[in-house]
């Protein structure tokens, strides 16, 4: 092998330094890739070893590193090019998705919607956790008016929505699964059935607006909920119209969510 003469060896030298560079800035690779060779370079020339077989090793080597890296960018890009472009329709329902899956979802051995499914059990757990709760609170007013359409309202949403299993109101969207109706008729009842969750939640949240201003002037109002009641709850600590007022917050965000407020009968 022909010694390189002193020339060369700066050309191959600024080849080295020049690949290690472009390592460090185009694939950030460590600046200690480059001190390395600067170190090996230096101590071949302190032990007096042949530098052209030195030289060109290194510039071998670096430029396989390169290579090799610039495989792997080349294979990334690949595998990005690879993935399908999410549609609007898609993010808009990923976007929905994450909105509404904060709510619990009912069981269902039917092929039901998600989303309807999250919006049942969003409003089953009103009705468990909340509305049942107003109701014994308003037992123990003296508005007769006002507990007499809170207890009518507590019955219609429970023969619709129900305590747990089926929800009844879904019955007519479940029938036309289970017979293979045609797709439009299993849409029609999906959103009729949306339609009907939808009177039912607004017509609750106006009767709880009614219910805060009645209990905002009564005596009730700052009555522990403990005092009415030895059933064991979350709300024990709370006033009456602490829990209304909780009780109309949730109901008017699962309203929200589910992009229910225009949905009110005429």
């Amino acid at each position: 092998m022909k010694d390189l003469t002193t020339k060369e060896i700066n050309l191959v030298l600024e080849k080295i330094r020049t690949k290690y560079n472009k390592l460090i800035s185009e694939h950030k690779k460590p600046v200690s890739l480059k001190d390395a060779f600067e170190d090996r370079y230096i101590f071949t020339l302190k032990m007096r070893r042949n530098l052209t077989v030195f030289l060109l090793a290194e510039i071998e080597a670096v430029e396989e590193i390169y290579k090799n890296e610039n495989t792997k960018q080349e294979e990334k890009q690949r595998e990005v090019n690879k993935k399908p472009e999410v549609s609007f329709a898609d993010k808009v329902l990923e976007q929905n998705k994450l909105r509404y899956s904060k709510y619990p979802k009912i069981s269902s051995v039917y092929d039901i919607d998600e989303e309807i499914a999250y919006l049942c059990g969003g409003s089953r757990e009103f009705l468990n956790t909340y509305l049942s709760i107003i109701v014994l609170i308003f037992n123990h007013t003296n508005n007769s008016s006002l507990k007499i359409k809170i207890n009518t309202l507590y019955n219609e949403i429970i023969e619709n929505i129900d305590f747990k299993g089926d929800v009844p109101i879904l019955k007519h969207y479940i029938a036309a699964i289970l017979s293979n109706s045609i797709q439009s008729k299993i849409m029609f009842e999906y959103q009729r059935s949306i339609q009907n969750i939808g009177f039912l939640l607004n017509s609750t949240i106006d009767i709880i607006t009614n219910a805060l201003s009645y209990l905002s002037e009564s005596p009730n109002a700052t009555v522990l909920f403990k005092t009415i009641s030895n059933q064991k709850t979350d709300f024990s600590k709370k006033t009456c119209l602490e829990i209304v007022t909780l009780s109309y917050s949730m109901l008017k965000q699962l309203i929200s969510d589910f992009r229910l407020k225009d949905i009110r009968k005429v």
